[in-house]
């Protein structure tokens, strides 16, 4: 099976044209929204984070139950918001993406 991997300078790409977007019409900031129903939506598209349906077990690449969100401000770090335990690793697309690394239990 062949394993399609997105670089890291693809998802920095796509950060930094979302961002200059935010910029240039002056809004404070923009939140993507993915759900369990669209697993490679709009939160994946951005930095790869894909969201397990409700019922799954978290895998090295499928974690976060339900939904989640990114929140990419005008200024300052883009940040992952995803339920139940997300882990971030240094091998994620989400680091590699330059998300900040922060993990709380909802």
């Amino acid at each position: 099976m062949a394993s399609h991997t997105i670089p890291e300078s693809e998802y920095r790409a796509r950060l930094e044209a979302v961002k200059a977007i935010v910029q240039e019409q002056d809004y404070a900031g923009l939140i993507a929204i993915s759900g369990y129903v669209e697993r490679d939506g709009n939160v994946c598209y951005l930095c790869g984070h894909k969201n397990a349906f409700p019922y799954s077990t978290r895998t090295e690449s499928v974690s976060g139950l339900g939904y989640s969100a990114l929140l990419v401000p005008k200024e300052g770090e883009t940040t992952l918001i995803a339920p139940l335990g997300t882990v971030l690793t240094p091998s994620s697309a989400s680091e590699k993406a330059g998300l900040e690394q922060t993990s709380r239990r909802i």
